[in-house]
């Protein structure tokens, strides 16, 4: 009551002042009018489509929606109205509202923005008497801006007419963005979707190749980290045989995974998968590169794609693994507890943080972007929505504001999570991280929002963002990105049998060639490889450069020459 009864005596001083500066009551009036008309056609209510990892309470929503409100009504004069659903009910829900949202506007909307808001001729007049800018109101299955995954999703989306792009709002009004997520996200999508549709997340791209070199074991042996280039240069085969006879406390080799031991020089597979796109997973078709080659590098020879096991670089990559193999430098499971003289590892650049202290790094490849990772987490803004303008306002802020983004991934400090600061070993700066209290808000970070500002949880390293920041500063991206995507051979793709039969076999090779104990018994298997992809009729339709096609088909030959000449590249 003295709250009101203060409001009522500051509003009767306010009219006083006007009167004594000569304003008629009229006048006054009219200046409050105009002023609350003014304000109120700045106010946009937006809705925003989130995947949670566990149900949201209504109550946690609420709080969350009512802190992140505060943000954007005070900056952009946008009120956000949250939806959280779960992963297995998202799409569901999200296709069903859009579908709802289409029919309520009578037909698609065209591609252009008008950028106004609705005016809303009334303010609100608060309990205490103040006077609050009203915010309009939105149905309950509108929507705005979404989360989306998956670049089929998004090509149907796109096909539907069902999202607005985003391309002009990028390059002129946030281009800050491109000071905040990795270049090659933002460039790659434009490029591939013809234009961008929806905001890439600013995640750590790909993974890094690593050889890890035991810094006790280079100083006893007078080596540097300089010295090794590969896992099958001399150097690292002399190192290995001198640990094995006179290091029994540590394990001369160890790999951190199968999949490693075919991916540890620079290597492009080739491959279809059920839908007839090429992806790079392993296969009998590839070839090598140079390190230094990048992504549709002009005036450059291009790989050229052919029985990948005739390239003598995996070739001896294979056997000098196969020859460690055979004798026993891997190890055993008695072994498991003891250090490593020399390993391979695939990861992201914080591995420093686990083996740092014992180990060197050697960067035997740099993390590659490649087409799955870039659409793999997205922000859109639905066609139905007013304005696309506002809808950037808030992704940018998303993209570039801590704040703003660890509230929406981690939720209310003090509620959700607890602020700790830490000074990190490696620097000495001030980082801040987070102590969760509950799991009533649980977010992904990859599914809200630049990866790059947000605070690390007190399981991961203070200065996990540096690490993340590094990687995508080293990353590049896969040869092959585009060549997923783009129709270059007119609609025709690979036939489904066939790229089955290339999958499977590539399995089956995989596995066997990880298998081989020595290494007679691996080039036995080379050369039965080499002769089944080339001499048996069932892969003529898969990879024969004089193969004609059946009917709409085309080959793997047909599909990356036609990539390659689109590109004006010359294959090696």
């Amino acid at each position: 009551m003295k709250k009101r009864l203060f409001c009522l005596f500051l509003s009767l001083i306010m009219i006083l002042s006007l009167a004594l500066t000569g304003c008629s009551d009229k006048d006054a009036d009219e200046a409050m009018k105009n002023t609350q008309e003014e304000a109120s056609e700045a106010t946009m209510t937006l809705s925003m489509y989130l995947i949670s990892e566990n149900k949201v309470s209504a109550e946690t929503a609420a709080a969350i929606q009512e802190a992140v409100n505060k943000i954007t009504q005070s900056k952009f004069k946008t009120q956000l109205v949250l939806r959280f659903y779960t992963e297995d009910e998202y799409y569901t829900v999200l296709n069903e509202h859009m579908a709802t949202d289409m029919e309520n506007i009578g037909s698609a909307p065209s591609s252009s923005d008008n950028n106004e808001a609705p005016a809303e001729e009334e303010t609100v007049l608060t309990e205490y008497g103040t006077v609050q800018l009203k915010y309009p109101t939105i149905s309950d299955t509108h929507v705005d801006i979404f989360y989306v995954s998956g670049f089929d999703r998004l090509s149907e989306y796109i096909e539907n007419s069902q999202v607005k792009a985003l391309t002009d709002e990028i390059e002129n009004t946030s281009t800050i963005l491109y000071s905040y997520i990795a270049n090659d996200y933002i460039n790659r999508m434009d490029e591939v979707t013809n234009g961008i549709y929806a905001l890439p997340v600013n995640a750590p791209i790909g993974e890094y190749t690593y050889l890890l070199l035991n810094k006790d074991i280079l100083a006893e042996y007078g080596h540097k980290a300089s010295d090794f280039t590969s896992l099958t240069n001399e150097t690292i085969q002399h190192l290995l045989d001198l640990v094995s006879k006179f290091n029994t406390d540590y394990v001369p080799l160890r790999s951190f995974s199968d999949e490693e031991e075919l991916d540890v020089t620079y290597m492009q597979y080739i491959r279809p998968d059920e839908n007839g796109r090429l992806t790079s997973g392993f296969s009998v078709l590839g070839s090598d590169y140079t390190s230094n080659l990048t992504y549709l590098t002009p005036n450059r020879d291009y790989p050229s794609f052919s029985t990948i096991l005739r390239e003598s670089s995996l070739k001896d990559q294979l056997a000098t693994i196969t020859r460690y193999r055979e004798l026993g430098y891997y190890g055993t499971a008695a072994d498991s507890d003891k250090p490593f003289a020399v390993g391979f590892i695939r990861g992201g650049a914080d591995l420093a943080e686990i083996y740092g202290d014992e180990y060197e790094f050697v960067v035997l490849e740099a993390p590659r972007l490649t087409g799955e990772q870039l659409f793999s987490n997205m922000f859109a803004v639905s066609a139905t929505s007013d304005s696309v303008a506002r809808c950037m306002e808030i992704l940018t802020h998303l993209n570039t504001d801590e704040e703003f983004r660890n509230l929406l991934l981690y939720g209310i400090e003090g509620v959700n999570y607890e602020l700790l600061e830490s000074e990190s070993a490696d620097n000495g700066k001030t980082y801040k991280y987070v102590k969760r209290l509950n799991e009533d808000y649980m977010m992904a970070p990859e599914k809200t929002g630049n990866m790059n500002i947000i605070y690390p949880l007190d399981s991961q390293p203070v200065n996990l963002t540096d690490y993340y920041k590094k990687q995508n500063h080293e990353a590049k991206t896969d040869l092959l990105l585009s060549l997923t995507y783009l129709d270059v051979t007119d609609g025709k793709i690979i036939a489904p049998e066939h790229a089955k039969l290339l999958a499977e076999y590539s399995d089956e090779v995989a596995k066997k060639l990880k298998s081989c104990k020595t290494v007679d018994e691996l080039n036995a298997y080379i050369a039965e490889v080499i002769n089944f992809v080339e001499k048996d009729k069932s892969f003529n339709p898969i990879i024969s450069p004089s193969y004609t096609g059946e009917g709409d088909y085309v080959t793997v030959r047909e599909v990356y020459n036609s990539w390659v000449e689109e590109n004006k590249l010359t294959i090696k």
